[in-house]
């Protein structure tokens, strides 16, 4: 009975060290996968087939359009005012407005049912956009705003959008309402 006592506890005792022998090493941390890099899609052609038809062959079967390629996109940093004309809509907090940046350097803004908002002097200074409001305006006088704009636009040239960073600008309200909590700008 002894021995069985004793051969149980080996056998035992030699199931769990192989057990735990056994057991994997923790995991290492996830990392997260590196994003894809994108590929711009490619205009395709089907070669034509050179099996000859025969009565064993498969029935042909109808040849898939190849996808039309999407228009190429470039984002631009914007120098000069002649490139930031235009009238721009952008929605803040379910609100809709518009600017008219003007090669005058003036800048009205109003909102979608046609109120104005108020009026900016823009004008860019080493390639960046510096803003003043008007006395009367949403931002005390002399809290000019720098900004780096930054024009989204299609291989064809067709204007999307703007983006604004934040160089210095001492008015909290304009940085908000350019900076959009980081939406972009639309072209009405």
């Amino acid at each position: 009975m002894k021995t069985m006592l004793r051969t149980l506890r080996t056998l035992c005792l030699t199931v769990i060290l192989l057990t735990a022998c056994q057991s994997q090493p923790p995991a290492a941390p996830m990392a997260w996968p590196p994003l894809p890099t994108p590929v711009a899609p490619t205009a395709t052609t089907v070669p034509p087939t050179s099996v000859p038809a025969t009565a064993t062959s498969a029935p042909p079967t109808a040849t898939s359009v190849p996808p039309k390629p999407t228009p190429q996109i470039n984002e631009v940093q914007v120098m000069r005012l002649e490139d930031l004309a235009g009238t721009w809509k952008a929605t803040s907090m379910d609100k809709t407005f518009f600017t008219d940046y003007r090669v005058d350097g003036t800048a009205p803004k109003r909102w979608e049912d046609g109120t104005p908002m108020g009026m900016s002097k823009v004008s860019f200074k080493d390639g960046l956009l510096v803003i003043e409001d008007a006395p009367g305006g949403v931002c005390p006088e002399g809290f000019n705003g720098t900004y780096k704009v930054f024009l989204t636009k299609t291989a064809d040239g067709k204007p999307l959008h703007l983006r604004f960073e934040t160089v210095s600008d001492q008015c909290y309200q304009r940085e908000v309402s350019l900076r959009m909590d980081g939406k972009d700008w639309v072209e009405p």
